[in-house]
């Protein structure tokens, strides 16, 4: 009998307040002439690990393993500033908001990945890079707005949050979108 697979990832969820709604309609409105699809504020969360299709018989030790390794991270701020783009400032494909302190969020991926590892798993094979999505961009008109809007927003900060947990998520691929499904609240250590 096959094993069934579940979409996880890793990830801190974002909390969004009325500056980032704000900032969000605002910045929503500057590039209403190109197709984008916006994250919804309810699913915001700042991705650590993806791993895709995760066998399911795998989950308990692997999120147990995690858990463990966490239990030497202390709560820390974070912080959401400036957006960005990426591929390129011609071809953007995800508009972003930055993350701080990267030391920290590099420490964690790189406990997540150790944990995904040991288990015989695999997870994204690709640089990690600390971003909340603010948008996927389908089809792109007005490239002076956007480098408007990029300068206009350096070092601006959206929020700060305490994270003392991650969320081992289950991704359930909807028509109308994702379902972020909690499989597991990963506790940081405590003091």
């Amino acid at each position: 009998m096959r094993d069934r697979l579940k979409r996880t990832f890793t990830a801190i969820d974002i909390n969004p307040g009325p500056l980032i709604s704000e900032q969000l309609a605002r910045i929503r409105g500057r590039l209403s002439g190109s197709v984008i699809k916006w994250t919804n504020p309810e699913n915001m969360h700042l991705t650590l690990n993806f791993l895709g299709d995760t066998p399911e018989r795998d989950i308990p030790a692997l999120t147990g393993e995690m858990q463990q390794l966490l239990s030497s991270v202390m709560p820390f701020t974070l912080r959401l500033h400036s957006i960005g783009v990426f591929r390129n400032l011609r071809q953007p494909r995800i508009i972003w908001a930055g993350c701080d302190p990267l030391s920290t969020l590099s420490h964690v991926h790189d406990l997540m990945t150790a944990a995904v590892k040991k288990r015989g798993l695999r997870d994204e094979n690709r640089i990690f890079t600390p971003h909340l999505t603010l948008g996927r961009i389908r089809e792109f008109r007005d490239t002076d707005q956007l480098a408007s809007l990029l300068t206009e927003y350096e070092g601006f900060t959206f929020l700060e949050q305490t994270v003392d947990h991650l969320i081992f998520y289950e991704s359930l691929l909807k028509a109308e979108g994702p379902v972020y499904k909690v499989l597991q609240r990963l506790e940081l250590g405590r003091t």
